[in-house]
């Protein structure tokens, strides 16, 4: 990893399609449902939860240069830090396995009606540990050059709706209030904006200062959000706020939905596979990595075949069906997920000033003896 390097410009690409991801298939129905037309305003608000998010993990890779968040809870409070480094290990595994999940329903329900979804996700865990063990700078710089592509194929098929999209739709505003769109906002700033949380997991190779990291990071955050707002936008204008809210699918319904559906729906298949993937080999990695870094283990790759064992198999039996899996995300997630993505980022910061502030003056006292 000394000689790799990843530049500013791949990591916020990378950082867009962790945040597009499964989202950009499963959040616009699930935010429509609760906030109806006004549920493109919720994902504007959770633009800044991912600000504060963003903010808190460069401003401990500044105190803490080189370390993974892992790494930085075990060096700032020694055996008390195994506790929550282990919640974060564990958080990987789990986001990772229903990341996969999610690619398995997509296929089984979309495409390969009677493929077995062990074989599904079999197939994508293999694809996943061979990018791991090529190692983190190809795997990024693969789905570098494949981002650019995947959002302009994207932005075409948002262009190919525009004829029949009804924007009275989006009107009146805020109908029902603001108690709404702030409890999607809620929901957003858990899934997907605080899983970022994941990438302090990895030590980044990046050659930057932490300004221009948080440059770039806000960049790939705000770019993310935007093409989850032209879903969203899309799914309001062409099927209506009801019938949207009702799919499970909203931005795949829309394109079904649109002229030549025959192509774009193919097109938006592979397109959501390739953001899906990239945000499950993030996963993978930061599960992989974090465990390695607290088990002593020199090189990663040896947990890569089991630990793509283990996430296979939870992710079968998470859930008995679609549904469950639903209904977890939108109501258990938040409450499991947001005390994770942001209280142990925020406590970590608050005791490293603590003992900053506390530290200069034992040294003062000290020499006043």
């Amino acid at each position: 990893m000394q000689d790799e390097i990843i530049s500013s410009r791949q990591f916020a690409l990378l950082v867009c399609s962790f945040i597009i991801g499964t989202a950009i298939l499963l959040v616009p129905g699930q935010i429509i449902a609760t906030s109806r037309q006004d549920a493109w305003l919720a994902l504007v608000l959770s633009f800044f939860p991912g600000l504060l998010l963003t903010g808190l993990l460069v401003l401990l890779q500044k105190y803490y240069p080189g370390k993974s968040l892992v790494q930085m809870l075990t060096a700032a409070w020694g055996r008390a830090g195994l506790l929550p480094a282990l919640v974060l290990v564990w958080f990987a595994l789990h986001l990772g396995a229903l990341v996969l999940r999610n690619i398995g329903d997509f296929i089984q329900t979309v495409l390969l009606f009677q493929t077995p979804l062990a074989a599904t996700h079999i197939l994508v865990a293999l694809l996943a540990a061979y990018a791991l063990f090529l190692g983190l700078e190809p795997l990024t710089r693969a789905l570098a050059l494949l981002m650019p592509l995947n959002l302009a194929l994207y932005l075409l098929l948002q262009v190919i709706d525009l004829p029949i999209s009804r924007w009275a739709e989006l009107q009146p505003l805020l109908d029902r209030g603001w108690e709404p769109v702030l409890i999607s906002a809620l929901n957003l700033s858990s899934f997907p904006v605080g899983e970022m949380i994941l990438l302090a997991l990895i030590v980044w190779p990046i050659r930057e200062s932490p300004r221009r990291l948080y440059a770039s990071w806000v960049q790939g955050l705000g770019g993310g959000i935007f093409i989850l707002l032209l879903a969203t936008i899309g799914a309001i204008t062409v099927l209506g706020p009801d019938d949207a809210g009702r799919v499970v699918f909203a931005r795949l319904s829309t394109a079904d939905a649109g002229p030549v559906s025959h192509l774009t729906v193919p097109v938006l298949s592979f397109n959501w596979f390739i953001f899906t993937f990239a945000k499950f080999a993030l996963c993978y990695y930061a599960f992989v990595s974090s465990l390695a870094t607290l088990t002593g283990i020199s090189d990663y790759r040896s947990l890569v075949l089991p630990a793509g064992a283990l996430l296979t198999t939870f992710s079968l039996s998470a859930y008995q069906n679609l549904g469950q899996e639903l209904d977890f995300a939108r109501v258990i997630w938040p409450v499991y997920a947001l005390p994770i993505e942001y209280g142990l980022p925020i406590l970590l910061l608050v005791s490293h000033l603590v003992r900053s502030k506390i530290a200069p003056g034992r040294r003062r006292t000290s020499r006043g003896r």
